[in-house]
């Protein structure tokens, strides 16, 4: 997992140390214990679904966009991908940007501060759009 997650998580302070709520004192503590990991993972998957009821991001499930290489559409499953890789909010930001575009998605038109971060978020919509990811219990 990366430190932005860890953090978001609340397992890393703003500093990058460990807390006390991710149990663990250090990288290699963490690194070595696969429980742990699959604990802040699940945790995330948790935090980045709430952000996306939210923020309104599962209400494009089902939207077709007309993509760089290819038409998809979005799914639950594609967005838990999108959103683990870049962020909620960067896939807000995707999304709404690519509404005003009429759903069609070219790389000229990408804000250019943004075009990894919103390449790197379609790529995932589209390749994961199939993929079942783990869900939080109860989700």
């Amino acid at each position: 997992m990366t430190p932005i997650a860890l953090k978001d998580i609340g397992w890393l302070d703003s500093n990058g140390n460990w807390t006390e709520k991710s149990g663990v004192t250090d990288d290699n503590a963490f690194l070595f214990s696969p429980l742990k990991q699959e604990i802040a993972l699940k945790e995330y998957l948790l935090a980045n679904r709430r952000h996306a009821q939210t923020n309104g991001v599962l209400d494009q499930v089902g939207q077709t966009i007309h993509g760089i290489k290819d038409a998809f559409v979005v799914t639950e499953d594609g967005l838990a991908a999108a959103m683990h890789r870049e962020g909620p909010t960067a896939a807000r930001s995707y999304l709404d940007f690519l509404a005003k575009q009429g759903w069609v998605s070219k790389e000229s038109d990408f804000p250019a501060k943004l075009v990894d971060v919103f390449k790197h978020i379609e790529t995932r919509l589209r390749e994961f759009a199939d993929v079942p990811y783990l869900r939080p219990h109860g989700h």
